[in-house]
């Protein structure tokens, strides 16, 4: 008499693939659903916001002589690992500064203090006091 195959080894004939093998499978899926969960929570989990970097800038009203007030940053950058898609989010910074910041960073190490940018050609007084809340140095 022929007994009945069990559900395990009808699985293990469809998919080719023994019980010891589909053990490992499913501790390796396991696994990676762990390592997903940390990650999400030490980058911030329900408590995470994102960066609005694509929101358009400030224009002059159509139907009104009011300007609409210059978008400020509301976001933190970190000079010595930003990159240059991030530092000219910056005020006052456009592209040709922040190419300038990143390769100064290359030549020269990473900033000490946040009026280390004062060494960047096309970072001024004025410049440096408008980044100031936007920047640090870690």
């Amino acid at each position: 008499m022929n007994p009945t195959p069990s559900i395990w080894q009808r699985l293990g004939d469809y998919f080719l693939v023994r019980r010891a093998n589909q053990t490992i499978i499913a501790l390796c899926v396991v696994a990676v659903l762990i390592l997903v969960a940390v990650w999400w929570v030490r980058n911030g989990g329900l408590d995470g916001t994102l960066e609005e970097h694509d929101r358009p800038a400030p224009h002059e009203s159509k139907t009104t002589s009011k300007t609409v007030p210059e978008r400020k940053a509301d976001f933190v950058v970190d000079v010595n690992h930003a990159e240059v898609a991030e530092l000219v989010e910056l005020p006052g910074v456009g592209q040709a500064i922040a190419e300038r910041i990143v390769e100064y960073r290359k030549q020269n190490g990473p900033f000490q203090s946040v009026d280390d940018l004062r060494e960047v050609t096309g970072i001024g007084p004025k410049t440096l006091e408008a980044l100031r809340p936007h920047v640090r140095v870690k």
